[in-house]
């Protein structure tokens, strides 16, 4: 309990500090044109993605596709957030695995944003009524409680 104490004293400067690494850290990824569109037409998927983070991901009923962003639950489009399609990303790549809230921010935010581990759950609450939308027994995103989360495959 204390490691995850001292790593969430570390991801909460004050607001002032916090606003101001913000505003560091979007003006510096928005100064170059490519930057701010998000891609270069010379680089093959966006960001400059490898082939591998750009396959399609399949497990079970869903099928997640990061080059466009697309996430399925039995054939059926289920629209996430980039956020939200990150955390489900990092929690599909490896099912049955657990990942802490903060394994789940390195993956969903770049190192200049700081956010409470209680957003992490706010996006996963918001994920599964998505998903319970397309099919109301959806389970697959299991809460380990004090410890995280993990993909159950179906």
């Amino acid at each position: 309990r204390s490691a995850t104490t001292s790593e969430s004293a570390r991801r909460r400067p004050s607001a002032e500090n916090s606003r101001a690494r913000w505003s560091r850290g979007m003006n510096s990824a928005l100064s170059t044109p490519s930057a701010a569109s998000g891609c270069n037409p010379d680089e093959g998927p966006v960001g400059g993605a490898s082939d591998e983070e750009s396959k399609a991901i399949r497990r079970g009923r869903l099928t997640l596709d990061p080059a466009r962003h697309d996430c399925l639950w039995d054939g059926q489009p289920v629209r996430l957030t980039v956020t939200e399609f990150l955390l489900l990303q990092s929690l599909a790549q490896r099912p049955g695995f657990v990942k802490s809230r903060d394994n789940l921010m390195d993956a969903a935010y770049e190192d200049q944003v700081y956010v409470d581990d209680r957003t992490i759950d706010s996006h996963i609450k918001r994920m599964r009524k998505k998903f319970r939308e397309v099919d109301t027994e959806f389970d697959a995103i299991e809460t380990l409680y004090g410890v995280g989360y993990r993909y159950r495959e179906s």
